[in-house]
């Protein structure tokens, strides 16, 4: 995969323009790339989202983000911002490696063990945050925004 030979380092990275990944050497990059903010605290007001549906699925709009991934526990390491339906982390080199996450703009992640959304799964409320995963740790290979 892409990262192999990258991720020794820790890198910051977004799927705003999926299948294109923009990766930098600081989340302050990313933030810049994207002319925003990564949340500093669990809940809070959701930020605004133009939709035309009050249901949270697939169906997120283009261009928000819904979760930000942690290769590490407590938000450590690598993170990976994510804005739509990702069926396989391996993809972009991180298949069983996610050890923290957050959930963004009142997204509702949900991360499988499995790839293509299948098999058992953890699911974030609106800006909730899960600094560590338990038995769940580096399992998820798929992850999509997704009504509970």
């Amino acid at each position: 995969d892409w990262c192999s030979d990258l991720c020794s380092s820790d890198l910051y990275c977004h799927t705003r323009d999926y299948p294109a990944v923009a990766c930098f050497a600081s989340q302050a990059e990313v933030d810049r790339d994207l002319d925003w903010v990564e949340p500093t605290q669990p809940g809070g007001p959701a930020a605004s989202v133009a939709s035309s549906s009050s249901e949270a699925g697939p169906d997120w709009p283009q261009g928000v983000a819904y979760t930000i991934a942690y290769w590490d526990i407590n938000y450590g390491g690598s993170a990976l911002t994510v804005f739509g339906p990702l069926p396989y982390l391996g993809v972009l080199g991180w298949n069983d490696s996610v050890s923290s996450f957050k959930s963004v703009n009142c997204g509702l992640p949900r991360y499988y063990v499995d790839a293509e959304y299948s098999g058992s799964y953890w699911q974030n409320g609106c800006n909730a945050w899960s600094p560590s995963l338990g038995s769940y740790n580096d399992t998820f290979s798929s992850v999509v925004n997704e009504a509970p």
